[in-house]
């Protein structure tokens, strides 16, 4: 998912003030979430079968387990009871985001639904990563997937509330998810195809934003990162964030267009470092 600032699923990832394949495994409950996904989908496109393809929250499988907690000193880890911050802050971070733009449709989403996309993408991220905040109100969020979920099955998707998704926002967000992530899931593949962390999403509250906060997050991360010798990847669509990540020693691996609006998409690769 994006840093207003997932990375993407995270962050996309947003932008750095504010900041997601392979066929899903063959379960009898992964078939039947990606058809009740699939079906909602193809009521909005009016297609009879839309493309299997992930979204911030519907992914490919990867590889090799790390089965490793992150920890990252001087930071707060987020739980649901706290989720309610954290996502005011991703909210005011990315109500104008590119992506947030292209998912919600609409050049400037009212706060209620976007506050609903990120309260799910949220869930998401505490179901099956690590979430962290800064500031005493948790004004700047990161959320990390370890490469045992980088990317997320319908299943997960819909047991972290994609029903309600559909209803708070609207029931055409599931044809623009799999449009989006789609196309983002390709990069990903392409760049990322050996075990990594996913930055899912970091964000910074827009009245906070320009206060190191984004640092603040970034460099407990890139420390644990290098001592396990783990690599991670990230996504932006903010040309201001590219100079900012890559401080951290992140490498623009490409550059796209988000499809449908002509929105620069940068995929971003860190190797370990030390």
């Amino acid at each position: 998912m994006p840093i207003s600032r997932r990375s993407s699923q995270g962050a996309s990832y947003r932008a750095v003030e504010g900041h997601t394949a392979r066929p899903f495994t063959a379960c009898r409950k992964r078939r039947t979430a990606r058809k009740l996904l699939a079906e909602s989908s193809s009521a909005t496109l009016g297609a009879a079968n839309p493309p299997a393809i992930r979204s911030p929250i519907i992914a490919r499988q990867t590889r090799g387990k790390s089965a490793m907690r992150m920890e990252l000193p001087g930071l707060q880890r987020l739980t649901e009871h706290q989720l309610d911050a954290a996502v005011d802050s991703l909210t005011t971070a990315f109500q104008v985001d590119p992506s947030t733009q292209l998912l919600l449709n609409a050049q400037r989403p009212s706060l209620a639904r976007v506050r609903a996309f990120y309260r799910f993408t949220m869930r998401v991220a505490l179901r099956h990563g690590h979430v962290f905040a800064a500031g005493d109100r948790a004004q700047g969020v990161c959320a990390w997937l370890p490469p045992e979920h980088v990317d997320v099955s319908a299943w997960m998707f819909l047991r972290a509330g994609g029903v309600r998704l559909g209803l708070d926002v609207d029931l055409g967000i599931y044809a623009r998810l799999l449009r989006y992530e789609g196309y983002a899931a390709r990069m990903h593949a392409r760049h990322a195809p050996f075990p990594h962390w996913y930055l899912f999403t970091i964000g910074v509250a827009r009245d906070h934003q320009g206060q190191g906060l984004s640092g603040r997050l970034l460099r407990p991360a890139m420390a644990f990162l290098d001592r396990h010798g783990q690599h991670s990847y990230l996504e932006t669509h903010s040309e201001r964030n590219i100079t900012f990540y890559q401080k951290y020693g992140y490498q623009v691996a490409e550059v796209g267009r988000l499809p449908g609006t002509g929105a620069p998409h940068w995929c971003m690769l860190r190797r370990p470092q030390g």
